[in-house]
């Protein structure tokens, strides 16, 4: 009888620390793995996604120095990129906002908008910014004018806005416009998005329009009332 209770206690002790080994080990490897999950490698650090923000890419333009220039427009940046496709950028002051289109000038800069001015800035990275009157927020379209002007669309509001390269500016109203485009004639294109026409701007001012004729199965897009 003594022996038979010997025997089966020490199955039990030997069952026990079995028990306890495999339970160490378990919870070893539990937290060698939690470890390796709260400590990322250095190539997890360059993969996530807030370590690598996208670059919202709004308008692209040739340049005058042979390379093509294009803006981020929530990153705040223009971006300079050759024909081998070396990219340099150029960051935009946070006070200016988001910017948007771009274009080449008269005076071999090129030429974009921002939420609150027109900037500019050379083919080696030097800007500057015009301020604009109150109530002018620029809009995505910018062109370069056969009067040595910068022509762009308006945000808020029904103009098309004359900006010089020393800044003075003059508005001219018109319907709402999404693109702009010089043509041969030298008057100022552009499309009339809530009127179903395209435009057309004078240097002096005279706007005409001509309507689209009607598309079947397309509704004309309104932005609020029209008067005819």
């Amino acid at each position: 009888m003594g022996r038979f209770v010997h025997r089966t206690f020490t199955r039990r002790a030997s069952f026990t620390r079995r028990v306890a080994r495999m339970s160490t080990a378990l919870v070893a490897a539990f937290l060698c793995a939690l470890a390796l999950c709260l400590v990322p490698s250095s190539a997890d650090r360059v993969v996530r996604a807030q370590d690598v923000p996208p670059a919202f890419l709004g308008f692209i333009t040739a340049g005058p120095d042979g390379n093509m220039w294009f803006t981020e427009t929530v990153g705040r940046r223009v971006d300079r990129i050759t024909p081998s496709g070396t990219i340099a950028s150029f960051p935009v002051p946070k006070d200016e906002g988001a910017i948007g289109a771009i274009t080449r000038g008269p005076d071999g800069a090129l030429w974009f908008t921002a939420v609150r001015a027109v900037g500019r800035i050379t083919v080696d990275g030097r800007m500057a910014f015009f301020r604009l009157p109150s109530g002018i927020q620029p809009g995505d379209a910018i062109v370069s004018g056969p009067d040595g002007a910068l022509w762009f669309s308006t945000a808020r509001g029904d103009a098309i806005v004359r900006l010089t390269t020393t800044g003075r500016t003059r508005t001219f109203p018109t319907p709402p416009t999404t693109s702009l485009a010089f043509g041969r004639d030298g008057a100022l294109w552009f499309t009339d998005v809530g009127g179903q026409a395209i435009g057309r701007l004078t240097l002096a001012g005279e706007v005409t329009e001509f309507k689209l004729p009607p598309r079947k199965g397309c509704a004309p897009l309104f932005r609020g009332e029209r008067k005819e």
